[in-house]
């Protein structure tokens, strides 16, 4: 990103980066200044969300059966399941 100044006519050639609030958390979390991570601390809640449990998914993916056959696993148990 390159600043001109209007009234000098300088110009500064700036380099940016900007971060995500996850990525921000993370790295508060990882900090070696323990006041930071107290403090990040206060604010993270970890819970099973209670309309999904844990698996992400929206309530018309929950109550989907699998293809195969209507008496099958519901969608989640089937991405829960591992592969051999």
């Amino acid at each position: 990103m390159t600043l001109s100044s209007g009234r000098t006519g300088r110009s500064v050639q700036l380099s940016v980066s900007y971060d995500n609030a996850v990525a921000a958390v993370e790295r508060s979390l990882r900090s070696d200044n323990e006041r930071t991570r107290r403090l990040v601390q206060r604010f993270l809640i970890t819970r099973v969300c209670s309309v999904c449990h844990g698996t992400r998914l929206r309530p018309e993916a929950l109550t989907s059966r699998g293809a195969a056959s209507v008496t099958g696993p519901w969608l989640a148990e089937h991405l829960s399941l591992t592969t051999a």
